[in-house]
Order: C-alpha cells, then sequence, then structure tokens
C-alpha cells in the first residue's frame, strides 16, 4: 500500500512539472551582419522560444539545427547553439477582464552562420530547422506536442549584402510576443510587430509581402523529411486555425516600416469557442517580385467566454416619465431626461458630454438642460469590452417673445365697451392663447382679443418646437366719472 502511495505521488509530481513545462510558440530570424564584420557572407542566426520558466529549465543546454535544401531535404550544413545563460526578455499577458493571466521569457539560441553562395545554389533554396523541442502548451486545434521552428532562404538573399547598391539589407523579423486572450462571438485583434534593420531596405508594397499560413507549426522528424506539418484536430485546418474562422490581414501600404524601422500589422478575428489554439504567421520577403527568405513564428491564442454589458440605448423621455418620449429639441429652461436602461446589476455607466466625461453622473439616467453632444458607455462586471452608445445630440432653442398693444395707451375701458388688444411677434407659425387673471380665456386663440371686463390681460404663444413665450400682463380698469379729475 505505501509503495502504490509512492508511486501515484512520483506521478502526480510528474504530472505537474510536464504540464508547468510550456512552450507557447518560436520563432528563427536571421540578419546580415554588419558592414565592418570582416568576416564576409556573415550571418547572426537566432532562434526564440516563448516559455514558462519551466519550460526555460527544460530546454536543452545546446540545440542542433540543420539546414537542408528544399527540393530533397537533403542535410547541407548542421550547427549546434548554444542556449543563453540570461533570459532574453519577458513579457505576459492578460485577459480583458483581468482574470488570467500569462507570462512567458523569450529563450534565445545564437549562431554565427557562414553561407556562401557558391555552396547553396539551388534555385529552389533552404530552409533552416531545430531538432524537436517540447512540450507545446496543448492547445485545442493541434494534435503534435513536439515544436520545429522554421526559416526558408533563397539563394539570391546570399547576394543581397553585397550588391553596392543593396548594402545592409536584413531579413525581416517578428519582433517576440507570444500569447493573447480573445472573447468569443467578439471581433478580437492584436497587433504583429515587425523589424527590419538597418532602415535602408526600401520594402514597398510590391516587395515585401505578407502571408498568413499555418505551413510551419511544425512537429518534428518524419522518416526521412526533417520536419512536417502538424496533426490537425477535427474541424480545424491551416485555413481554420480558431474555431468556426481564420485571420483578416489588412493590405500592407507602401513603405510599411517607419523611421524606427518597426511597423505594427493589426490582425483580428472572430472565434465562435473558448479554447487554446496554436496559430502560425509566415513572413514572405521578396525584391521585384523574387522570394528571398521567408520567417515563420508560431503564437497561441486563448479565446475566454466574455461577459457581455447590455445593450447602450438612450431613449430621450420627460423628466422623471421615462415612458413618455420627448424631443432631442428643448426649449430655454426647460430639461429632458435621457435614459440609458434600467439600473442593472453590476454595471456602471459613465456619460460624456461633448466627448467630455460628466463627473459624478454614474445613474441610467441623465437630466439635461444643456445643448451638447451626449453619449453613455456601460461596463460590466466581468466582461471584457465596455458599451458605447450612439451619440443623442441635444439642441436647446429660445422661447418666442410676444409683446402686446392696444389702441389706447392708458388702461381703462368704457361701460359697455369692448378694447382690442393684438399680439405682436416676430415668430411665425405660432399658436395663441389670450388669459385673464392667468386663466385662459376660452376661444381666445388668435392674434387679437377684444376685452369687455376688467382684470389682469397677457397672451401666451407657442411655436413649432412647443416652447412657450408669454407677453406682460396688462391691467385693465373700468372707466368711470370719479376717475376725472380737473386740473
Amino acid at each position: 500500500m505505501r509503495k502504490t502511495a509512492g508511486l501515484f505521488l512520483l506521478f502526480f509530481c510528474c504530472l505537474i512539472s510536464a504540464k508547468a513545462q510550456r512552450i507557447y510558440g518560436g520563432q528563427i530570424d536571421r540578419r546580415i551582419m554588419d558592414a565592418t564584420n570582416p568576416k564576409p557572407y556573415s550571418y547572426d542566426v537566432g532562434c526564440t522560444f516563448f516559455t514558462d520558466k519551466a519550460g526555460y529549465d527544460a530546454l536543452p543546454s545546446k540545440l542542433r539545427f540543420g539546414i537542408y535544401r528544399k527540393k530533397d531535404n537533403q542535410l547541407m550544413q548542421e550547427y549546434f547553439a548554444d542556449k543563453s545563460t540570461d533570459v532574453n526578455g519577458s513579457s505576459s499577458a492578460i485577459s480583458c477582464d483581468k482574470s488570467s493571466k500569462t507570462e512567458y521569457l523569450f529563450v534565445r539560441y545564437n549562431y554565427n552562420l557562414t553561407l556562401k553562395p557558391q555552396d547553396f545554389p539551388d534555385s529552389d533554396g533552404y530552409y533552416i530547422v531545430n531538432a524537436p523541442v517540447g512540450p507545446r502548451n496543448p492547445t485545442d486545434n493541434i494534435v503534435s506536442s513536439d515544436i520545429v521552428l522554421y526559416h526558408w532562404f533563397s539563394p539570391l538573399y546570399l547576394w543581397e549584402y553585397f550588391e553596392p547598391a543593396e548594402e545592409g539589407k536584413t531579413t525581416p523579423q517578428w519582433v517576440p510576443d507570444s500569447y493573447n486572450y480573445f472573447c468569443a462571438n467578439s471581433e478580437s485583434n492584436f497587433s504583429l510587430q515587425v523589424a527590419s534593420v538597418p532602415l535602408k531596405t526600401g520594402l514597398t508594397r510590391n516587395n515585401f509581402n505578407l502571408v498568413l499560413s499555418n505551413v510551419a507549426p511544425l512537429a518534428g522528424n518524419n522518416g526521412s523529411i526533417p520536419y512536417r506539418k502538424v496533426d490537425w484536430k477535427t474541424g480545424f485546418s491551416e485555413s481554420q486555425m480558431l474555431s468556426g474562422t481564420n485571420f483578416n490581414l489588412p493590405p500592407l501600404p507602401p513603405n510599411v516600416f517607419g523611421g524606427q524601422g518597426i511597423t505594427n500589422i493589426v490582425i483580428s478575428a472572430k472565434a465562435i469557442r473558448k479554447g487554446v489554439f496554436s496559430v502560425g504567421f509566415l513572413l514572405q520577403h521578396s525584391r521585384l517580385g523574387v522570394k528571398l527568405s521567408e520567417t515563420y513564428r508560431e503564437y497561441q491564442i486563448e479565446v475566454e467566454d466574455c461577459l457581455i454589458p447590455p445593450p447602450a440605448n438612450i431613449r430621450i423621455s420627460e423628466v422623471k416619465r421615462p415612458n413618455v418620449p420627448a424631443s432631442a429639441v428643448v426649449c430655454e429652461g426647460k430639461s429632458v431626461q435621457l435614459n440609458a436602461g434600467a439600473n442593472e446589476p453590476n454595471v456602471t455607466y459613465e456619460w460624456k458630454k461633448d466627448g467630455v466625461v460628466l463627473s459624478g453622473q454614474k445613474d441610467s439616467v441623465l437630466v439635461v438642460n444643456q445643448q451638447g453632444s451626449y453619449l453613455v458607455t456601460l461596463k460590466k462586471k466581468g466582461a471584457c469590452n465596455a458599451i458605447e452608445s450612439i451619440a443623442k445630440v441635444i439642441t436647446i432653442v429660445p422661447n418666442p417673445t410676444v409683446t402686446t398693444t392696444t389702441a389706447t395707451t392708458d388702461n381703462f375701458i368704457c361701460p359697455n365697451k369692448s378694447l382690442a388688444m393684438s399680439a405682436l411677434t416676430s415668430d411665425k407659425n405660432v399658436k395663441y392663447q389670450w388669459l385673464r387673471d392667468s386663466v385662459p380665456l376660452p376661444n381666445a386663440n388668435a392674434a387679437s382679443y377684444n376685452i369687455t371686463q376688467t382684470g389682469s390681460y397677457s397672451v401666451a404663444i407657442t411655436d413649432a418646437n412647443g416652447c412657450v413665450g408669454q407677453s406682460k400682463p396688462f391691467e385693465i380698469k373700468l372707466f368711470t366719472a370719479a376717475n376725472i379729475s380737473l386740473q
């Protein structure tokens, strides 16, 4: 019984150790040495693996690389590169809801190769691969566990450095990165960074091409062939590396490299289910229509089921009456209410006016009386993406103005007589309502009104926007003999 327990414990420890030794991907890149290097046809070849700490420890101190002729896989040259004693940088990827984090190291193997053109004349070119290493971090789309990285070059590339007008050429190189998080059923993207140093590469749309393909996430030896493609699980292939989709690549503009010799290429995809997926990208370098090199990168993406905030739609209503619609054209001195839905649990609301966050406004409703463009952003706890509404433009219009006039300058009316009062306004298409002692008079809806009673009279007008203006009250008194005074 004790022996059985001991074997189980040993098996468990080995399982945990193997699980921790993960390689997420890698790349082989190559560049021509500096012009001042006295050694001709000298190339700095580097291989970078993306691993966890246990993977770094498990990688061999020396790793075999072979250079093979493409047409028949004939070994032309082999070399053993030393693993860097220091970790060559590190990075991490964090899921958008901050619940998951993957940290990884850059493990580098460097070697200086001498590649003379007369030794590599075949027009089909040659490729460099490493001896299989592993284990690859388990994924949901491929079966193979070992990783073999790949770099192809044409014999024409070996002459690049030595053409007088083409001094300083180098193959484009991937800038190391390894892991990213996507949200299922949501358009997600990341940036592939490519460098070309020195800057005098002169790459343009016509001689620089990025090809998305899984031609080289490799699995190790296969008989006499030093490498082979991975075995795909059901439902996946080179043209469908993620669940239900592949990547969208943007067209590359002319002069793709900026002043620092680096360009960021944004790649997007919409995966339909969660999982961990190995993907590959192939960077082809060509000049004048002739392919000179291919640099492959293996990468991993983890797709998560991400929470989605409720829809961000703004409805305009009367204040404190969310079910009564109101116009976006608001009369001066009035307010309307912007509604972003009922308060949802674990959802925060951020309101902006003219692009500026309104401090302290965190409710699902916002009462406004100022002109501007309003929008709201909804964030749900545990969700990866915030949802931003379409802006609603609130326009404040002035109230119409109106004055009254009569045929007399005083404010007296004779018994059993009437006095005509008229409304004067510059607004057209208005509606009138006369009032006595602040009470609307029945059927008094014309631009003038005949007064037959004493009281305080005014007129209110309503324009096409529903805005109301009112005249100053005018006091009408009864004319009697007592009103006469002799001077």
